[in-house]
C-alpha cells in the first residue's frame, strides 16, 4: 500500500484556500477588520494559488459582517510573509517518522524543526504555511509558526543558536481544521493568526507572546497551589479549559493521561504539586482526563489536549453566502450562512452520531452584535460584555445546554431500505422532547 492513501471528496458550494491575509487596519484603528483570501486553483493546478504575486479573490469584513472587495497589494499587512535574513528549508531526515526543516538566519542555520508524522503531519508549501511572529518594536522574530495537514505548532526562536541542529522548542499547538492547514497570514500588531485550509474555512488563532510559562501555552491556565490542591489563578478566555467552563478559584482535583505509543507516559495526580508538575511537562500529543470542583462539587469529567482552538472560524460559499462562528455556538451568518455549517455530536459506540444545523438554534445563537466585536474585544466573553445583552453564566454551557435540549425525531416507518411505489409516501415518526425542555415552534 501506497503511504499516502486516496481521500475522496465531497462537492460543496466552497473551495479550499489557497492564500489568506490580513488588511492593514484603517487609521487609528487597534485591530485588523478585514481578512483577505485566495482560493486554490480547480483540480489540475497541482494545488497551488492561482497567482503568486499577492492578489487576493476576495475579502470578509469582520467588523461589518460582510463581504468586501479583496485589498490592493499594498494594504495587506506582511508581518508573516517573511522576514529579512530569516528562512526555512525542508532537510533530510535521518530518523524514520520525522519530517525536518532547517531555520536559518543570514545563511547560518540557528536550528531544527522536527515534525512527527504520527501527530504533526507533513507541512505544507514554505511560501504560504509559514509565518513569522514579530518581536515588539520590530526587532525581528521571536517565534515561527508553521501549517500542517494535522494542525498548527508555533515555535520559538528566542535563544536560538544551541547547535545548527539542535531541536527548536514547540511553544503552542493549534488544532481545529477538519482538513490540511493550506496557508497562514499574522495581523500587523502581531496579535491574530489566520489560517486556511483545505476544508474551506478560515480560523482565526490568539498568538502567544515570548517568555509564556509551558503550563500556560499548553492549557491557558495557570495554577497556584492552596492547601495542597491546585487552584486556578489566571485563565485565559480563548484557552482551551475555558472552552469547558474553567474559571478562576476552581480546583484541578484529578488530573490523568494514560500512556500511548509515542512519547508520552502515563500520569495521574490529585496533589497540588503533583498537578502543577504533571500540566507542565505534558506531552504536546498527549490527552488529559480533568476533574474540576467549583465551590466543593466536583463536575464530570472531561478530555482535553494541550491544544488551543480557535476564536472565530468564517466559511465564504461560491454563491456569496457566509457564516462566522466561533467554537461555542454564537454565530452571525447571510440569509441562508447557517445552513453551511453545524456541529456533529458523537454519542458512543452503539448510537449514531446526530447533526444540529446552526439554524436549528437560530433564536439563542444568532448574534452579529457579538460577533462584530470579536477581534476587538479580543475573546467571546468580552465581546459578550461589551454587547451586555442576554450574558450567559458561562458561554461555554450555551451550545452544550441547546443541543441537550433538543428534540429528537425517529422515523418509525418506512424502515431501512424499504422502497417506495407510487407518487406520495406516508412517514410515521415521534419526537421526544427531553425531560424538562419545551417544544416550540
Amino acid at each position: 500500500a501506497s503511504e499516502r492513501q486516496a481521500r475522496t471528496r465531497l462537492g460543496g458550494v466552497g473551495r479550499p484556500v489557497g492564500r489568506v491575509a490580513f488588511e492593514k487596519p484603517e487609521e487609528k484603528a487597534a485591530t485588523p477588520r478585514r481578512i483577505a483570501v485566495a482560493w486554490e486553483d480547480p483540480p489540475g493546478a497541482a494545488g497551488r494559488p492561482r497567482d503568486a504575486t499577492g492578489t487576493f479573490d476576495v475579502a470578509f469584513d469582520v467588523e461589518s459582517l460582510a463581504l468586501a472587495e479583496a485589498p490592493p497589494a499594498d494594504r495587506i499587512a506582511s508581518p508573516g510573509d517573511g522576514w529579512p535574513g530569516w528562512s526555512i528549508a525542508r532537510v533530510p531526515s535521518g530518523r524514520p517518522g520525522v519530517e525536518p526543516w532547517r531555520v536559518s538566519r543570514d545563511g547560518k542555520s540557528v536550528g531544527i524543526i522536527e515534525l512527527a508524522l504520527a501527530w504533526q503531519g507533513r507541512m505544507g508549501p514554505a511560501d504560504r504555511c509559514v509565518a513569522w511572529l514579530p518581536a515588539a518594536g520590530g526587532a525581528g522574530p521571536w517565534a515561527v509558526a508553521v501549517g500542517t495537514d494535522r494542525g498548527i505548532f508555533v515555535y520559538s526562536l528566542v535563544g536560538a543558536g544551541a547547535g545548527p541542529d539542535a531541536p527548536l522548542p514547540l511553544v503552542r499547538r493549534y488544532r481545529g481544521h477538519e482538513d490540511g492547514v493550506t496557508a497562514l497570514g499574522i495581523s500587523e500588531d502581531g496579535r491574530w493568526l489566520a489560517s486556511g485550509g483545505r476544508d474551506g474555512i478560515v480560523m482565526l488563532w490568539p498568538l502567544p507572546t515570548p517568555g509564556g510559562d509551558p503550563l500556560f501555552e499548553r492549557f491557558g491556565v495557570a495554577l497556584a497551589v492552596d492547601d495542597g490542591r491546585a487552584v486556578t489563578s489566571r485563565v485565559d478566555e480563548a484557552g482551551p479549559l475555558a472552552g469547558r467552563d474553567v474559571a478562576v478559584g476552581d480546583v484541578l482535583a484529578k488530573v490523568s493521561a494514560p500512556a500511548d505509543a509515542g512519547d508520552a507516559r502515563a500520569s495521574e495526580a490529585e496533589a497540588g504539586d503533583a498537578v502543577v508538575a504533571a500540566l507542565t511537562q505534558a506531552a504536546w500529543r498527549s490527552q488529559w482526563a480533568f476533574v474540576v470542583e467549583r465551590d466543593g462539587t466536583a463536575g464530570e469529567p472531561f478530555n482535553r489536549q494541550p491544544a488551543w482552538e480557535n476564536v472565530a472560524a468564517f466559511h465564504l460559499a461560491d454563491n456569496r453566502e457566509w457564516a462566522f462562528w466561533s467554537p461555542r455556538g454564537y454565530y452571525a451568518a447571510s440569509a441562508n450562512g447557517d445552513t453551511l455549517f453545524g456541529w456533529l455530536v458523537n454519542r458512543g459506540v452503539e448510537r449514531l452520531p446526530q447533526f444540529h444545523a446552526a439554524r436549528q438554534f437560530r433564536r439563542r445563537l444568532e448574534r452579529p452584535d457579538i460577533m462584530s466585536r470579536l477581534l476587538a474585544e479580543g475573546s467571546l466573553a468580552g465581546a459578550l460584555r461589551r454587547a451586555a445583552r442576554d450574558v450567559p453564566d458561562s458561554s461555554a454551557r450555551v451550545l452544550p445546554r441547546l443541543i441537550a435540549a433538543a428534540p429528537q425525531v425517529r422515523i418509525l416507518s418506512p424502515e431501512a431500505f424499504q422502497s417506495a411505489d407510487g407518487s406520495s409516501l406516508r412517514v410515521r415518526a415521534t419526537v421526544e422532547v427531553p425531560k424538562g425542555a419545551e417544544l416550540t415552534d
